[in-house]
């Protein structure tokens, strides 16, 4: 029971390519697809989604919520529940700006010889911004929800 309405909980993964990252029960995620953020609840219809970058926050049956630095890969909605496969995951409180920071500088310096090099270089530099902007969110205590592709 929370706040007089009955919350139905139901399962979820986070998995990266170098392992699942979380799973469990959860009331709610938001999470960030290339086109907006998609909340998601119990009974939801099924559904794919391509991931975009951004903050992915799980709210827990017992209280409070855990917060995610996501980007890329896809979600799914199946059978009740919730599958994350995504590119890179990390928890929010592990972002550091000055790691973020070095990251975009990284990204402005790639080439863009060719179209190819173009788009790789836009999309690092837009994952290094969101990335940074989370980082700079966890440092001063506060929490917007923000993606980008």
């Amino acid at each position: 029971m929370t706040d007089g309405y009955y919350i139905t909980s139901f399962r979820y993964e986070v998995l990266t390519p170098q392992g699942r990252v979380d799973a469990g029960q959860t009331v709610s995620v938001t999470l960030p697809a290339v086109d907006g953020s998609i909340g998601i609840l119990a009974r939801r219809a099924p559904l794919v989604a391509e991931m975009g970058a951004g903050r992915m926050s799980v709210r827990r049956p017992e209280g409070g919520s855990v917060e995610y630095y996501v980007a890329g890969g896809f979600a799914q909605v199946r059978e009740g529940a919730l599958t994350v496969l995504a590119e890179e995951c990390a928890p929010a409180e592990s972002l550091r700006p000055e790691a973020a920071l070095a990251e975009l500088e990284r990204a402005r310096r790639l080439p863009t010889g060719t179209e190819a090099d173009w788009q790789r270089r836009e999309r690092a530099m837009a994952i290094a911004g969101v990335k940074l902007h989370l980082a700079r969110e966890q440092a001063a205590g506060t929490t917007v929800q923000y993606s980008s592709e």
